[in-house]
């Protein structure tokens, strides 16, 4: 629900005996990308024996 006054009249009609100040929407997940400066990591191990 995108309309934050709808959204609040419903959950005020499901929630009679809680008082709805307002509505906050959280901040959805971001994409974390590869930055063009980053350098990679390589690791190796060896076994000796």
């Amino acid at each position: 629900m995108q309309d934050a006054e709808l959204c609040k009249g419903l959950l005020q009609r499901i929630l009679p005996d809680l008082e709805i100040d307002h509505i906050e929407y959280p901040e959805l997940q971001k994409a974390i990308g590869p930055d063009a400066d980053a350098k990679s990591v390589r690791e190796e191990a060896k076994k000796y024996g």
